[in-house]
């Protein structure tokens, strides 16, 4: 387990919040010199604290459907399984997905251009592994929401969120290679961009400045290994016996210092949340201060965990 001085901690939290910030930015808010910056952020990547950085895009904006599908095979035969990942992977309209310990073995972000192209993915799916897929089920997503760890730097988090937005922007195909090679590293210099795809830096800044605006480029981040940090990820469903204090509820857990993720789906529960914490004491004491906050308003809880995440 890796054990982050004050220092690293600060400059996670300013590489959560803002990826593409300038060393000297990230330095005067750490209160350090340009080059003890650059010792920490380096020190971060090569222990593995710091996977990679990513550009965090809001699909609603583009006009896109997404839809989290989760997939039960009919045995645990590893080779059905390798064949599935390398599938899935291939695809760019899969945008997230990873292997879990729940009644599923495999949880899926999709974003298509609408239901039917969606509906082509689930039949390609089906037609590639459909004697080996033992069910399937699929839920809209309506809402998806990033927050930065504040239970591991203690600073205030921020949030950040996507798809819940019923206006599209205007972009072209140019917009679109852009934020492709911004999804992959979301640190690259413009020059970078500009020189793969035949554009002039000018132009590249324009584009990336007028989707921020926009609301496409929601956030610039970090991808935290927080196993390497000595926590462990669940995802948990709340069923209330009511709706009344949906909302009270729903405030209350997103702005838990463990809460870093949130998503809202045409789903069976009624609250869906992401933590991080040490272990499953921990979660089940998340738990349990939701409760005593709202008396008698639980009536189930499920959660499951990430084996591991291959986007």
């Amino acid at each position: 387990m890796i054990r982050l001085s004050k220092k690293e901690l600060q400059i996670l939290h300013q590489l959560e919040s803002n990826a593409r910030q300038s060393l000297s930015a990230i330095a005067k808010k750490c209160r350090m010199s340009k080059e003890s910056a650059n010792y920490y952020i380096k020190k971060l990547e090569r222990e593995g604290a710091i996977k990679e950085y990513f550009t965090l895009i809001d699909r609603s904006r583009l006009g896109l459907t997404t839809h989290r599908l989760y997939i039960k095979q009919r045995k645990l035969d590893p080779e059905v399984g390798k064949g599935i990942v390398r599938f899935l992977k291939s695809r760019p309209d899969v945008w997230a997905f990873g292997e879990t310990s729940s009644e599923f073995d495999f949880a899926v972000g999709v974003s298509t251009r609408d239901r039917y192209e969606f509906g082509d993915f689930v039949e390609e799916l089906l037609n590639r592994f459909g004697k080996d897929i033992l069910w399937l089920e699929t839920q809209m997503m309506l809402d998806y929401t990033e927050y930065t760890r504040e239970y591991l730097t203690a600073e205030s988090k921020k949030t950040m969120k996507t798809l819940a937005s019923k206006e599209t922007v205007k972009h072209d195909s140019i917009d679109l290679k852009i934020l492709g090679e911004l999804r992959k590293d979301a640190r690259i210099p413009f020059s970078k961009i500009a020189n793969r795809l035949g554009l002039s830096e000018r132009i590249v800044r324009y584009r990336v400045k007028r989707m921020e605006k926009m609301g496409i480029i929601v956030a610039y981040r970090c991808n935290t290994d927080y196993r390497k940090l000595g926590y462990d990820y669940y995802k948990i469903d709340l069923f209330l016996e009511d709706r009344t204090n949906i909302e009270k509820i729903r405030n209350f857990v997103n702005a838990l210092p463990q809460t870093v993720y949130s998503e809202k789906t045409v789903y069976y529960s009624d609250i869906e949340f992401d933590i991080e914490v040490r272990g499953t004491e921990e979660l089940l004491e998340t738990v349990q201060r939701i409760a005593k906050k709202f008396p008698g308003a639980l009536r189930e809880f499920k959660y499951y965990t990430m084996l591991r995440f291959y986007k």
